[in-house]
């Protein structure tokens, strides 16, 4: 228990605490200073109470902080920090990573291997030893936070980089295997699939605990390879998310994938990205499904000893899905018995009609919403949420989409190009399982790429359409609660572009519009939409 008397507040520039932390403003705070940047605002709240039990780590917007010390404003800092409670300095810890710049945008954990740490900045593995001997404590809740994510960056083709790749493998399979409790620290691991095939039998005993796994293929792999990759999956008994990433060069479909999504009975997340067949027209299905590449047959003792029956998949996401058919996403969610996620990625571009954008090669399929509800006619009564970018460049068959077949539909994520009146949007797509509506503010554009914008139109679609989803729910069509609007600002737009206030004005505009029929608004960064 710390000392009932508080320090003095440590002086601050600019705001000091959120308005939410009046609420606990009764309780006797405690500040403590973790070598914050030089205008100090990087802060941990620890209020006091009875069973210290309250605790958060808050930071005011700082530019870059560099944690250099622990300070406290007043006593010996090391002693209050051995005082402080484990979890709470669990969070102080991992919060530090985060603030010394380890944590990217695009993912929401640190760079975390020793062994990989050759692919890592030198200056931000360093900041994250320093962080680790700022207090002994530390060193007892470094290691695992260091341990959980392992990323062993793919390497070019080239003859040097693969021998430079195989060298950091081979330090990393000696590690483990000498360590034996950093068995029980790994639990997400990013490798390209090459070194995960070389891996052999050391999976079933080194990553008893992996629950994600992130594999990326750069070409064409073997058919050992492949085979040696489908009985490492075998071998995962924990694993439960897989996330694989096609370069240009690797040209497998979606069947490519079926039998090892069986095989993982305890797999519930997929994640594709770039997954192409060899055919680059859609005209042809037939000759498309014949050069499908097709997993290799493993051991038929191996195959039954991981394969618990059907695949137990609940989320899938396809990104950059542009050589993909929906005859091919059909047979393999016909594989698949409870889909409950589906999210399908931008195909094609403003600019070009369907037919131009085949004839050029940048999609396979003349993809319409017509042939995405046939797509997905399988999973009618287990789907819960459906998140669809620009399908096409007009969106062909999005004022027909109706989602009254999905009875258990809760979440629904469309594109703002294209959109039907609110009349007869409402008329698709208020039912009553819906809950939650999502409008993406963007298109791709086939020079320019994604362009975000919010106009007076967008505004007054929101208005008009919560207008008409209020008359419904108050007859109990819709049981619709939630209005979000996904806008990624851009940062020169949000600093130096006058049109910036104007935007802002926009958003507050559709805000008062939605929660004046009694919804709530939500104003969400795409960014934020793929992470959750």
């Amino acid at each position: 228990m710390l000392s009932s008397t508080p320090p003095p507040q440590p002086k601050l520039r600019g705001q000091t605490f959120p308005g939410e932390r009046e609420q606990v403003s009764g309780a006797r705070m405690r500040q403590l200073l973790l070598g914050v940047s030089s205008d100090k605002r990087l802060v941990l709240v620890y209020p006091m109470s009875q069973d210290d039990s309250i605790s958060e780590v808050y930071e005011c917007k700082a530019h870059k902080p560099q944690l250099y010390s622990i300070n406290s404003s007043a006593g010996n800092g090391e002693d209050l920090v051995n005082r402080l409670p484990a979890e709470l300095l669990r969070k102080c810890f991992e919060f530090s990573i985060d603030a010394s710049g380890l944590f990217d945008k695009h993912n929401s954990r640190p760079c975390q291997c020793k062994v990989a740490s050759d692919g890592l900045p030198r200056q931000d593995y360093s900041t994250a030893q320093a962080i680790s001997l700022t207090c002994s404590r530390f060193l007892a809740i470094s290691r695992p936070v260091f341990y959980s994510w392992i990323r062993l960056a793919p390497s070019q083709s080239s003859l040097g980089c693969e021998i430079f790749e195989m060298r950091i493998l081979r330090r990393f399979v000696r590690t483990i295997n000498t360590a034996y409790s950093l068995r029980n620290y790994i639990i997400s691991l990013s490798i390209p699939m090459k070194s995960f095939s070389r891996l052999a039998m050391a999976t079933e005993t080194n990553f008893v605990r992996l629950r994600k796994l992130d594999l990326t293929i750069t070409g064409t792999c073997t058919a050992q390879e492949w085979n040696a990759c489908y009985t490492n999956l075998c071998g995962l008994p924990e694993l439960v998310e897989l996330s694989v990433l096609l370069g240009p060069e690797a040209t497998y479909g979606l069947q490519s994938f079926t039998r090892m999504v069986s095989a993982l009975g305890r797999l519930s997340k997929l994640v594709l990205k770039g997954v192409r067949s060899k055919k680059d027209h859609g005209d042809d299905t037939p000759s498309m499904e014949r050069n499908l590449v097709r997993l290799p047959n493993t051991d038929i003792n191996r195959r039954e000893q991981c394969n618990s029956g059907s695949a137990s998949l609940t989320q899938l996401h396809l990104w950059s899905f542009h050589h993909g058919n929906p005859l091919e996403l059909r047979k393999f969610l016909s594989s698949v018995s409870n889909l409950e996620c589906f999210t399908l990625d931008i195909i094609g571009m403003c600019g070009y009609s369907l037919d131009k954008l085949v004839e050029m090669g940048c999609i396979s399929w003349r993809w319409t919403f017509e042939d995405l509800q046939k797509s997905l006619s399988g999973h009618y009564l287990t789907l819960q949420e459906l998140r669809i970018r620009q399908l096409g460049p007009t969106q062909e068959g999005l004022d027909h989409f109706s989602i009254h077949p999905f009875q258990a539909l809760r979440t629904l994520q469309l594109c703002s190009l294209g959109l039907p009146p609110p009349n007869k949007a409402s008329d698709l797509w208020l039912t009553p399982s819906l809950s939650e509506f999502m409008l993406e503010s963007s298109w791709n554009d086939s020079q320019c790429g994604i362009i975000w914008q919010i106009g007076v139109d967008d505004v007054k679609w929101l208005a008009e359409f919560a207008t008409v989803a209020a008359k419904r729910k108050s007859l109990g069509l819709t049981g619709l609660h939630t209005i979000k609007l996904l806008y990624e600002p851009e940062e020169e737009q949000v600093i130096c572009h006058p049109g910036a206030v104007r935007v802002e004005n926009l958003i507050s505009s559709a805000k008062i519009a939605v929660e004046s029929h009694g919804f709530r608004f939500v104003w969400q960064t795409a960014l934020q939409t793929l992470m959750s």
